[in-house]
């Protein structure tokens, strides 16, 4: 983290526990898998497939509702960070 506000809440809720770090890292790994499977839809120009990937995303990864959604999230934000290009 790059605040000492940031630092304070990992300590404070113990966000670096195993049992969270390992279940961030499947979400991360779900998400880059939906994320490559949706782009590679849209370049072998596939919309139908390309669309239930989208609401796959946004209903299943990337909801408010979702455990972790904020892992997700991460990679839809910026996908060239998780080695998608």
């Amino acid at each position: 983290p790059s605040s000492d506000r940031g630092r304070a809440s990992i300590a404070i809720y113990h966000l670096n526990r195993r049992r969270l770090k390992d279940a961030r890292k499947e979400a991360i790994i779900t998400a880059v898998t939906a994320v490559r499977m949706l782009k590679l839809a849209e370049a072998q120009g596939q919309p139908a497939v390309a669309a239930e990937l989208r609401a796959f995303i946004d209903s299943r990864l990337t909801a408010d509702d979702v455990e972790y959604a904020g892992a997700a999230r991460a990679v839809i934000s910026d996908p060239a960070a998780f080695g998608i290009s």
